[in-house]
């Protein structure tokens, strides 16, 4: 008797599955009987390695496969934990945006100086953003392309909590008296768009600097601190009351001598 006559043909499938099963099978199994801790470096390590292999080659250059021979693992461990490439993406920018907005937070919270928290936020973005030029050209390469406009989204509604976060510091110090009143958002964008300059135009940067691109280094403490120093010297001309009342005060004293003028002639 054909024993296999007594088989649905579901159940000869699980008694016999392909080769890609049991691939798939002792990829999860080996997943799960590893500690927590193992699991979280290995993720980590993946999404070290596709970071350094977008920044090299791009997006569109990079496949799945060329991760995992990389990062020494298999594909269905990449898939296991990001499913594709755009969820891998994703995450990438999500897990090294993280840190930045719980900074943020974390300043907004402890910091009762608004003065201070300003000035925090401006160290730990530009400490950030320069010592990480590689993904940040990444993620704007991606969002000034706009060739996958789902993922181009998903980065820009990242970045903006982040945006969010520190509009809530000036709001706070608005809303205190310590600041006057200015446009946000745009202030917001003057201090990044000042600290992203320098990471993807570089040779631009250094014409303007007058200095050898082939031999200055963005990601030095000179030229961090010097970003540091601009950035709070402007934010307290911008955002200083005191500057804004003698701004008006000026433009009155103006009026008024030409108005007195105007009286003389008659």
């Amino acid at each position: 008797m054909d024993k296999s006559r007594l088989f649905s043909r579901d159940q000869r499938f699980l008694a016999k599955p392909p080769l890609t099963s049991y691939v798939s099978l002792l990829t999860l199994c080996i997943i799960i009987m590893e500690p927590s801790h193992k699991l979280t470096d290995k993720k980590e390590h993946i999404l070290q390695v596709a970071e350094a292999l977008f920044s090299e080659n791009g997006f569109e250059g990079t496949s799945i496969r060329d991760i995992a021979t990389a990062a020494d693992v298999n594909v269905a461990m990449i898939s296991y934990y990001f499913g594709s490439k755009e969820k891998l993406f994703e995450e990438m920018v999500q897990s090294r945006t993280a840190y930045m907005r719980e900074m943020i937070e974390q300043i907004h919270k402890s910091e009762a100086d608004p003065w201070k928290k300003v000035d925090s936020i401006i160290d730990v973005y530009s400490e950030k953003i320069l010592h990480n030029t590689s993904f940040h050209k990444i993620m704007y390469r991606e969002m000034s392309m706009d060739v996958r406009t789902g993922l181009s989204a998903v980065i820009c509604d990242i970045l903006a909590k982040n945006a969010l976060e520190f509009s809530k510091i000036i709001d706070d110090g608005i809303a205190k008296k310590v600041f006057r009143k200015v446009d946000v958002p745009l202030t917001i964008a003057s201090i990044i768009g000042t600290i992203n300059h320098s990471t993807l135009s570089k040779n631009l940067v250094c014409k303007v600097l007058n200095v050898d691109p082939a031999t200055y280094d963005i990601k030095s403490p000179e030229h961090i601190n010097r970003i540091k120093k601009h950035l709070k010297q402007l934010m307290r001309s911008h955002l200083s009351k005191s500057g804004s009342e003698g701004a008006e005060s000026g433009k009155k004293s103006e009026s008024e001598r030409a108005e007195s003028g105007e009286k003389s002639k008659k």
